[in-house]
């Protein structure tokens, strides 16, 4: 994956892009000239960006559902993140989009984002005026994931409830307005708004979330011991985004919105990631200088979310599926069953498919594929597990079911029958187990 090269951009643009002070604070930047327009103000963050484009949207015909570039600008360095447009006399639902390459907090690694994947924000028609400042972060993108779900039109109402719901389920005043501090020790201790603390401190909280997710996907130790690509990176952010949108469930029936959590790999791996924050070495000075009372709050409000939510995804534990054995070799797919122990739920669909957010695969090259299935019982849970690039032995999933606090992974056991294929061949390869943890 290249970095996109903006020096020749950067030298055009260098004399309508507005710089920014550094900071939280914020700002209503204005463009110089007499023209007129609705200017638009921007910060993009997820960690610090150190260069990147913002690319502003509008919607056009009978459905408003035809895009079109308003304006793109580019920011660098010196600009933390921070950028302005002026979009002339656009009245609609605005989308502003994203790329470029910044610092993640909980890896301390460089991810760039790029302009076919960006990250996104969405404000309604009513909420554009000159002189407002959008922000742009992975809880934006989250809620514009939400709103245009199932590939429909943007509307005022949809990006309305759902900025609203995702800002909720992180304990934020408004993820589209709050400005948060830059994701630096000495800014958050010298800052005294907690509204922006708090917005900073769940960044960090949804950067632990996207390294713990990178960490099972790679079978790695822990989260320093992830080795990826700069391409694995921009795949891993995307896939653990799309996996916390589409693990969540925002019901507009009623006059606020209310957020729920449907996948357990959701529920289970963002309160580990709120708890998990203040003890990452990379994090834990980002997360103390917000504060206790920011942190508290960012955990009883994921918690709370997750209070409110179905009992399958209430009080989830993780067990991990792993091979052992001699075989140094690749495995083209496993067939596996086990058995479940009493008091066990798996959450299943219709027929008694496994649920989004059920089972997690791991594998280096981030192809792998299970698909899984319960009995009408619910006492044997069936995965197939399959990989054209090859399965490494070791840790190949991680399931999510809600179990009572005496069971453990002793309790589960392998049906007789259970194999593990060669790749090309398919032949059953001797001498190896499936052991869970």
């Amino acid at each position: 994956m290249k970095t996109v090269n903006y020096i020749k951009t950067f030298a055009i643009a260098a004399t309508t892009t507005v710089l920014f002070a550094c900071g939280g604070s914020g700002g209503s930047g204005t463009q110089s000239g007499s023209f007129q327009g609705t200017v638009v103000n921007g910060v993009a963050q997820a960690g610090m960006f150190s260069v990147g484009q913002a690319v502003f949207i509008g919607y056009s015909g009978a459905g408003k559902d035809k895009k079109y570039t308003l304006k793109t600008v580019p920011f660098t360095r010196i600009d933390s993140g921070r950028f302005s447009a002026n979009i002339g006399n656009y009245a609609g639902v605005l989308k502003v989009e994203v790329s470029g390459t910044y610092t993640d907090e909980a890896t301390l690694l460089p991810v760039t984002v790029l302009a076919t994947a960006p990250l996104k924000a969405a404000v309604p028609s009513t909420s554009v005026t000159s002189g407002m400042t959008v922000v742009v972060t992975p809880l934006t993108d989250i809620a514009v994931n939400k709103a245009s779900e199932g590939g429909v039109a943007l509307t005022d109402t949809s990006v309305t409830n759902n900025n609203k719901a995702v800002s909720a389920l992180f304990g934020i005043d408004d993820i589209v307005k709050t400005v948060p501090i830059a994701s630096d020790a000495a800014a958050l201790a010298a800052s005294v708004d907690n509204k922006q603390k708090a917005y900073t401190a769940a960044l960090v909280t949804v950067s632990q979330y996207v390294a713990e997710y990178a960490k099972i996907i790679t079978n790695s130790a822990s989260i320093t011991d992830v080795k990826m690509t700069s391409a694995n990176q921009q795949e891993v952010l995307l896939a653990a985004l799309t996996q916390i949108s589409s693990g969540i469930n925002v019901n507009t029936t009623a006059a606020t919105p209310v957020i729920t959590i449907t996948a357990p790999s959701v529920a289970f791996k963002l309160n580990q990631a709120s708890i998990n924050a203040a003890t990452n070495t990379a994090t834990m000075g980002l997360v103390n200088a917000a504060g206790s009372t920011v942190k508290s709050a960012i955990i009883a409000a994921v918690n709370n979310t997750i209070s409110t939510s179905d009992a399958s995804v209430k009080s989830v534990k993780a067990f991990k599926l792993k091979i052992t054995g001699s075989y140094t070799g690749k495995l083209a797919g496993i067939q596996a069953g086990i058995n479940i122990p009493a008091g066990v739920t798996i959450k299943t669909d219709t027929g008694g498919i496994l649920s989004s957010g059920v089972i997690d695969a791991a594998g280096n090259d981030f192809g792998t594929i299970v698909l899984g299935k319960v009995n009408t019982g619910g006492t044997i849970l069936s995965i197939d597990v399959m990989n054209a690039a090859g399965i490494g032995i070791g840790t190949f999933a991680t399931i999510y079911c809600t179990a009572p606090s005496t069971v453990s992974s002793a309790d589960f056991s392998i049906v007789s029958g259970s194999k593990m294929v060669a790749p090309i061949t398919g032949a059953v390869i001797a001498g190896l187990m499936i052991t869970i943890e």
